[in-house]
């Protein structure tokens, strides 16, 4: 199988402002890529070389960068991960470890389920948004990914991911630039690193006997709720609503608005994440009217419409769990829905909601159903913001407990 390994490093250098080092998002950037290498054609490695004077990566720097991220897109790629012995300084051990183990996880969660979820393609973006030089002479680099990705089990669609944030220490061992540390900020090293998240790596107590110990409690865990996903009965019952719902109108809202935010709406990206805020917004351009009415409702402020709906800021339109309740409790006007139904059930404009066992923190809208070769259904594809994803399979997410809320319609 033909494989296309497009990879693209965009260097953005930030104007230094002042000697307390390098700036913020909203200071002019000048990009580092030259004109032809701005062209959409496929790029070999040989293509990604970068030179510019100021504040930038040294050739030597940006070649372990793209080695790191090929050595983990071709892990994903065959669902075995490959060792990072050469890219790491003799003295990470521990971040090495750690960062194997990560990927040990990820794939020990993807070759568990239905569909097929090997990578047959990808392509990825780094943009620089900070680099620094400390004293003792390690680099410290921030770099946001972007990628587009395709999955064995659904090869004709595009999975497009934003804002994927790596903070690699770059440093010089035996004239030779190692990584001494990289960490990215996605549930996969938050959840194997559980209570120890923003802990220097090389304070965790016995750190080799607890990432193995952690990677295989999440994996157990991961395990035990998919086989209760698919043991859960049919559902047959039909629900009648005054007016239907239009899924696909929801999922076509929810493209626009991944990778960037609509201005009529509130953003809580970084103030408790915008997942649930993204989705109602979904619901709302797929004909579910806001709520105000009653016990139960769900409502938030939408810039210019001049509407009463406008006055009420309600929980449910931004919280997970207050969502769950208001979709379970609604009975006269407004939202006619279910929770927690069969988790095969589902169809495009569906909401899944997903957490631990202790609570629901995320929600995802459907935007594609997947079968297998007898029209069964195996996976979905989701649409979601915080973190931004398009198209991607609900089945690789790490969050263990997946919770199916179908979407009816609406009455008066």
């Amino acid at each position: 199988m033909t494989k296309k390994y497009r990879v693209l490093l965009f260097l953005f250098c930030v104007l230094l402002l002042n000697a307390c080092g390098y700036g913020t998002e909203n200071q002019e950037v000048s990009t580092l890529v030259r004109p032809e290498e701005s062209s959409e054609t496929d790029r070999t490695s040989a293509d990604n070389r970068i030179t510019y004077e100021m504040n930038t990566l040294e050739e030597e720097q940006e070649e372990l960068v793209r080695q790191y991220m090929e050595c983990y897109y071709r892990s994903l790629s065959a669902l075995e991960t490959e060792a990072l012995d050469d890219l790491f300084a003799e003295s990470a051990v521990a971040d090495q470890l750690m960062n194997q183990t990560v990927w040990d996880y990820i794939i020990g969660v993807r070759s568990m389920q239905k569909g097929d979820l090997r990578l047959i393609d990808y392509e990825y973006e780094l943009e620089l948004e900070e680099l620094q030089t400390e004293r003792d002479g390690t680099v410290r680099v921030n770099l946001k990914e972007h990628s587009i990705q395709r999955f064995a089990q659904s090869p004709d669609i595009e999975t497009e991911c934003f804002g994927t944030i790596h903070t690699f220490v770059l440093v010089e061992e035996n004239e030779r630039w190692k990584i001494k540390s990289h960490i990215q900020n996605d549930g996969a090293y938050q959840n194997l690193l559980g209570e120890y998240w923003g802990i220097d790596i090389d304070e965790i107590p016995e750190s080799t006997e607890y990432f193995e110990t952690r990677k295989e409690d999440l994996l157990k865990q991961a395990e035990e709720e998919m086989a209760l996903r698919q043991s859960a009965a049919s559902w047959n019952r039909p629900v009648m609503v005054d007016y239907p719902y239009d899924g696909e109108l929801a999922a076509a809202y929810g493209v626009e608005w991944i990778g960037k935010r609509n201005p009529e709406w509130d953003d809580f990206t970084g103030k408790g994440g915008n997942c649930q805020n993204f989705v109602s917004q979904c619901l709302y351009a797929g004909g579910i009217p806001r709520d105000i009415s009653g016990r139960a409702t769900w409502s938030w402020t939408r810039q210019g419409s001049g509407m009463a709906e406008d006055e009420r800021q309600e929980i449910s339109w931004i919280n997970v769990e207050a969502f769950r309740e208001y979709a379970s409790e609604n009975r006269r006007y407004g939202l006619a829905a279910q929770i927690d139904m069969p988790y095969y059930a589902g169809a495009v404009g569906d909401v899944i909601q997903m957490g631990f066992p202790e609570r629901w923190s995320h929600a995802v809208l459907i935007s594609q159903v997947i079968y297998d070769e007898k029209s069964n259904v195996i996976d979905y594809l989701i649409h979601s913001n915080t973190a931004d994803v398009k198209n991607f399979p609900a089945s690789a997410y790490l969050l263990p407990c997946q919770s199916l809320t179908k979407i009816y319609g609406w009455n008066e």
